[in-house]
């Protein structure tokens, strides 16, 4: 997995679920996700990592290291 894809989907997470950490096997949900939380999610890796994200990210792949691997693979 990429650091930097890695670093700001950690970023991302922070933000929307306003938690101080976060670490890859975390699930979005488990950390207060909801479907307002999974579309502002998709809304901000769309802005910062060039990816057209629908909120189903959140509920496709609610881990952390789940939805790095999908944005590393929708870049690609």
């Amino acid at each position: 997995m990429s650091t930097d894809t890695t670093q700001i989907l950690t970023a991302i997470w922070r933000q929307v679920l306003a938690v101080a950490a976060v670490s890859p096997d975390d699930d979005f949900f488990d950390l207060g996700g909801d479907s307002f939380r999974a579309t502002q999610l998709a809304v901000l890796v769309g802005e910062r990592l060039g990816v057209a994200a629908s909120p189903s990210l959140a509920f496709d792949r609610p881990s952390l290291a789940g939805q790095v691997r999908w944005v590393e693979a929708a870049r690609r």
